[in-house]
Formats: C-alpha cells, structure tokens, sequence
C-alpha cells in the first residue's frame, strides 16, 4: 500500500497534468472524452 501512495501517485499527478494541459490546448471539437471541468459540474 506505502508503494501505490508513494510511487504511483507521483506519477498519477504528472500524467494528470499533461492531460490537462491538452485539454486547454485542444480544441472541445477535436477533443473526445469529457474534460475534468465537464465531469465536475454534469448537468
């Protein structure tokens, strides 16, 4: 368990952020799976 809250946390956050930094980047049209701004406020 110390592993998966050490290790492969860090490496969540890091593909974390470059997915996020895609998701500003390209366009909603072009993207095809819900942004983390989608997913947080459904309607």
């Amino acid at each position: 368990m110390t592993f998966l809250a050490t290790e492969i946390r860090g490496l969540m956050d890091v593909v974390r952020g470059h997915a996020g930094a895609l998701e500003v980047l390209i366009a909603d049209e072009l993207w095809p799976m819900p942004k983390c701004q989608e997913m947080l406020f459904i309607k």
